[in-house]
């Protein structure tokens, strides 16, 4: 038998006929296929010459369809020598897109349309047409597709706009999972799957915009750099890395440098990122034997900064100390998602935190137009689309503010948090509720009444419908009755009653439901501090007095060092900074160490609630042993950052203090944020007011991590 060369659709087409028992129509085959009809008539004399140098033939019948005449023996022949077969490799119009994608952004020459009609196989009008996607597709990055007869095609733009658009191709057909298993060496060279060799033979074309053995030294580098800062990067933001310095380096080898405003280089160059990017381009410059321009350092120092927490350790006096800003701004957005979902997400915890630390690397990413790559943002769209609308709308003002478009991926991100929390609160809404439905003789007007209940709650059962005379609080206990809807009034009872009419009115069902909606507050309270309470009883008895000790502890040292002093006039934060030392410690050497960490910290950006003319100045040093707190009133207010600043709270936490006492100090900066009257408190003349407030805070938090209340 000939060893001939067949198309994978030929292959294809093959595989149905010998699946199929009896005739089949070219319309079913090309649906099978997911091609056209047309698609399949043009292959079928391909297909019928296989058959018969195989020793088979094809019975073809207008009107009835194509018949393989063959038994089961011989169709299970055939499917053998088919697996044997050598497929004539045919591209999708999406790789050769993509592969042509990759030739022209990677040439910096014109490359002729016959070295494309050669490679893929195709016609030059095919190839033309190919090109029109290209074109559309670049438009997105700001490339422009120059055709010159003759000569061929190439693609313009900046350096900046072509990494970009090499990055979007790898990762269209690249997953983070998948780079990630070429730094573990993991990736195999083909699939035994037909179509998936497909993708992975285009995919193997597409790694030639990175380097696998350059990757491999990168993650080295990398990992090595990540020690020295004091967060982890996500498995995105590492493998965006990764890409980034992987792409980079070849380009720099192949002379294309990227630039960077001097002014942007020079903000960046303030942030303690740029020295970690600085010690990452250095090694990688040794390592490669090339030079690196120094905006390189600058782009890397971006990634840093736009990067996300991977290890979610993270510090909870962080949380509550740096983020001002940021809470106010998570607030914001789940008030306006409450408005928009009809629930009440206020008491997620879980939604503020997560929503805190997404938001910061969001922030940062847009300031710096920074691009992020969401894998799920189709899936979101598709699947829960109306999270996604909420999301996008509860976004509106952050957009304004920043005077940002708020790109789909990181709305996509949002999503996700908001999403999680609504369906929480949708789960908790479902709750069923036990009721029992009582009017003067339990059979008229009660009756009716628990028609008009069942058909307009679907969150009531009805357990009963009774006589108010046959009310028995016993078998109410024994039988979790949560209420009793009445038709008249009942002048004794251990349970809730709501009084209706036996019509149920609209401002009955609104009674209703407002009782409900305070009962779950109620409820949730309630199994939070029984909760709490639990927590405490299952705490070894030690264990829960070292505790104790420790947050007294770090409450007395507070009250100790707290003060309250006034300054005329300062210049600068630096200023309020080295003013504020000298009265936090008498010790020279520790008084300039104090001063030293808190300037240290201001360089991460200041910490200003914005509106209030308030600043918080904080720092972890070994300026000092215990903690410490205090207020300075500016009479002649600092203009920072646009806020006429009167206020400065300082805090200070040793080197080596215990998580239980920065929980003490924390709960004092997150009033800041959630207890307005605290604040006006501040902005009050009154010194005893401020100071009582002061130990409110304090003394309730004592309490509720004690006694659970």
């Amino acid at each position: 038998m000939p060893n001939i060369k067949i198309s994978s659709r030929v292959k294809a087409i093959i595989s149905v006929l010998c699946d199929k028992d009896g005739p089949i129509t070219v319309k079913e085959i090309s649906e099978a296929l997911d091609v056209s009809s047309r698609t399949i008539l043009r292959e079928l004399s391909e297909v019928e010459s296989w058959i018969k140098s195989n020793g088979l033939e094809l019975n073809k019948k207008p009107r009835v369809g194509i018949t393989l005449v063959a038994n089961m023996k011989e169709k299970s022949r055939l499917k053998v020598l088919l697996s044997d077969e050598k497929v004539e490799r045919n591209f999708s119009p999406k790789e050769r897109q993509s592969l042509l994608l990759n030739e022209l952004l990677q040439n910096n020459e014109p490359i002729k349309l016959f070295y494309f009609t050669t490679i893929f196989n195709v016609s030059e009008g095919t190839i033309s047409h190919d090109l029109d996607k290209v074109e559309e597709w670049i438009k997105n990055y700001n490339l422009v597709l120059i055709r010159k007869q003759g000569l061929g095609v190439y693609i313009e733009g900046t350096e900046t706009a072509f990494r970009k658009a090499m990055i979007s191709l790898l990762y269209e057909y690249l997953d983070r999972k998948q780079i990630l298993e070429l730094i573990n060496e993991k990736i195999s060279v083909r699939v035994d799957n037909n179509n998936d060799s497909f993708n992975t033979q285009t995919r193997d074309r597409l790694l030639n915009l990175i380097e696998k053995e350059t990757i491999i030294k990168l993650e080295k580098v990398v990992a090595e750099a990540e020690k020295n800062i004091e967060y982890k990067l996500t498995d995105s933001a590492y493998v965006g890395l990764l890409v980034h310095l992987a792409l980079a380096i070849k380009r720099i080898k192949n002379n294309e440098n990227i630039s960077m405003k001097k002014e942007v280089l020079y903000e960046l160059k303030l942030n303690e990122e740029y020295k970690v990017a600085q010690s990452i381009i250095k090694k990688i410059s040794e390592e490669f034997k090339i030079d690196i321009p120094e905006e390189e350092i600058g782009y890397v120092t971006m990634h840093l900064k736009g990067s996300k927490i991977r290890n979610v350790n993270q510090r909870k006096e962080d949380f509550s100390i740096g983020n001002f800003e940021l809470i106010k701004i998570a607030n914001k957005i789940i008030r306006k998602a409450e408005d928009l979902s009809g629930y009440k997400l206020k008491s997620d915890k879980n939604l503020l935190v997560g929503l805190v630390s997404h938001l910061q690397p969001t922030i940062t990413r847009l300031n710096m137009n920074m691009d992020i790559r969401n894998p799920l943002l189709n899936n979101i769209k598709e699947k829960y689309s109306e999270y996604f609308e909420i999301s996008k709308q509860s976004l509106a003002f952050l957009q304004k503010e920043l005077s940002k478009e708020i790109p789909d991926s990181e709305i996509g991100f949002i999503t996700m948090h908001l999403g999680s929390a609504i369906e929480k609160a949708k789960l908790l809404s479902k709750r069923m509720y036990r009721v029992i439905v009582t009017c003067t003789s339990g059979i008229g007007s009660s009756k009716m009444l628990a028609t008009r209940l069942e058909k307009e709650f679907k969150n009531i059962k009805i357990v009963d419908v009774i006589s108010t005379v046959e009310i028995d609080e016993i078998w109410i206990k024994e039988n979790g009755i949560d209420f009793i809807i009445s038709t008249v009034q009942i002048e004794k009872s251990d349970i809730p009653v709501i009084n209706v009419t036996p019509l149920l009115i609209e401002d009955d069902i609104k009674k209703i439901n407002d009782f409900m909606t305070e009962l779950d507050k109620i409820e949730v309270k309630v199994t939070a501090e029984i909760e709490v309470k639990k927590s405490f009883e299952k705490t070894d008895l030690r264990e829960k007095a070292v505790d104790l000790i420790k947050y007294c502890k770090a409450i007395v040292s507070i009250l100790d060092s707290y003060f309250l002093e006034y300054f005329d006039k300062v210049s600068s934060v630096n200023e309020l900074i080295e003013k504020g030392s000298l009265i936090i410690s008498d010790d020279k050497v520790a008084r300039n160490t104090i001063t030293h960490d808190l300037l240290n910290r201001e360089k991460s950006g200041s910490t200003i609630l914005r509106g209030k003319g308030i600043i918080l100045i904080h720092a972890r040093t070994s300026g000092v042993e215990s903690l410490k707190l205090g207020i300075v009133k500016i009479k002649e207010s600092l203009r920072k950052k646009d806020e006429d600043i009167k206020i400065a709270m300082i805090m200070l936490a040793p080197l080596k203090v215990d998580s239980k006492e920065l929980e003490i100090i924390s709960e004092i900066s997150k009033n800041l944020v959630t207890n307005d009257d605290f604040i006006d408190a501040l902005l009050k003349d009154d010194e005893k007011l401020i100071l009582d407030y002061i130990k409110d805070i304090l003394n309730k938090f004592l309490n509720e991590k004690t006694l659970g209340k």
